[in-house]
């Protein structure tokens, strides 16, 4: 085989895994939105997705979420519908440059 087609076969071969990859995170993707969909209609929250940024907590996303009533949220709940609406992710594991869903209270 020449040198050129294991070339082109190669590249092709990289396509299909990245291209199978990709498939497969939307999968995911979508089943945590049906997730978030479902436990809105059940909870006393909207839910947010945010993109988190470097330096950004949970707590600190929450709270600027929550601006002007800081001293009303209840932070024990909140967390813990965090846990519901990301079940793959602790709060002290989020990842910057990634989306996740933030609960927000309603008022």
């Amino acid at each position: 085989m020449h040198p050129f087609k294991k070339f082109l076969l190669s590249i092709l071969i990289i396509l299909v895994l990245i291209s199978i990859f990709q498939d497969l995170s939307n999968i995911n993707n979508n089943q945590l939105t049906q997730k978030a969909n479902v436990q809105t209609q059940q909870s006393d929250y909207n839910i947010i997705p945010i993109k988190v940024m470097p330096g950004d907590t949970v707590l600190s996303i929450i709270e600027g979420l929550h601006q002007g009533r800081t001293n009303e949220i209840k932070t024990d709940l909140l967390l813990k519908e965090f846990r519901s609406l990301n079940p793959t992710t602790e709060p002290t594991d989020i990842r910057v440059d990634h989306i996740y869903y933030f609960p927000l209270e309603q008022e």
